[in-house]
């Protein structure tokens, strides 16, 4: 989902004064890995308060608490925050001591909303009671702080980290979409792919059976299972009839696997080259359009 107008990190900032506002700055200056994250988990909560239909005072905290909710990594050594491996249980325990540190550090300022600070204390807080710091589980956690969780995991896995590469949009939804009943509330998790939005009509995928399809249908309630009409086999020869494809119906592959996207293609990745019936003679070309796909949506 594009980002709203009123989706900027420092749409709460008039909440603070004084060293708080500076907070955010002195770590883009020690750690531009933060700091982006901080900016992006910051638009996200907006953008998923929103989602959820909160009012204007709610989404300011949600964005105040965005832009704060890694402040206390300003105390964490640079060398156990940047270490690129597997962190040694001793050294995770420094980091996990992050949030402890950015209450302290926002109670000494003394100006940022409790409720700003309730959500940073339980950003790490799980639905399964395995987070921290206290150990928190399911409604306990509370709507707020089971939205910054959310948030955070996403915004941190789809950038560069020390010790991980940048996932796409794709795989931290599907990362977040398996921690669903477990480590998140499933329902949040649901509104978050809906917020984010994965698949538009006319998204060019690939399945793990190496067939490549065209989002015909979304699936406003499981957005990870769009409805595909089929090009290309897995031989990459096309079809005399494309057949149609429903994820949400969890379909399997010959030896029982489900059928899964495993990522998104730039339009023309896959040309046929073959003569083609008159129904798919529209798409096989290099340029498949989503008015195309619309089309197609309408009569299956």
């Amino acid at each position: 989902m594009p980002p709203h107008p009123g989706d900027h990190p420092l749409r709460g900032a008039h909440l603070l004064r004084g060293g708080a506002a500076r907070r955010p700055r002195r770590l883009h200056q020690t750690d531009s890995y933060t700091y982006s994250h901080l900016i992006d988990a910051s638009v996200y909560l907006i953008a998923f308060g929103r989602q959820l239909g909160f009012p204007e005072p709610v989404l300011q905290i949600l964005g105040l608490a965005g832009l704060m909710i890694d402040i206390g990594k300003l105390r964490v050594p640079p060398e156990v925050l940047h270490h690129p491996g597997e962190l040694t249980p001793q050294r995770f325990e420094q980091v996990k001591e992050h949030v402890r540190h950015g209450i302290d550090m926002l109670h000494e300022i003394g100006t940022v909303p409790g409720k700003a600070l309730e959500i940073i204390a339980r950003h790490h807080e799980r639905w399964d009671g395995s987070g921290y710091p206290d150990g928190l589980a399911a409604e306990a956690i509370g709507i707020f702080g089971s939205l910054a969780g959310i948030v955070d995991v996403y915004t941190a896995m789809i950038l560069d980290r020390p010790y991980a590469r940048a996932k796409s949009t794709l795989q931290g939804l599907q990362a977040l979409y398996g921690g669903c009943e477990r480590l998140f509330s499933a329902a949040l998790v649901e509104q978050f792919i809906q917020m984010v939005g994965v698949y538009p009509v006319g998204s060019l995928v690939e399945l793990n059976t190496q067939e490549v399809g065209i989002v015909i249908q979304e699936n406003r309630t499981r957005r990870l299972k769009p409805k595909l009409m089929l090009l290309p086999d897995a031989r990459k020869q096309p079809y005399g009839k494309p057949p149609v494809l429903d994820l949400f119906t969890e379909p399997q592959d010959a030896a029982g696997n489900p059928v899964t996207i495993v990522r998104e293609l730039e339009p023309g990745a896959y040309p046929l080259r073959r003569p083609c019936s008159p129904m798919s003679a529209a798409i096989c070309t290099s340029s498949i359009s989503t008015a195309t796909a619309r089309a197609f949506s309408i009569t299956t």
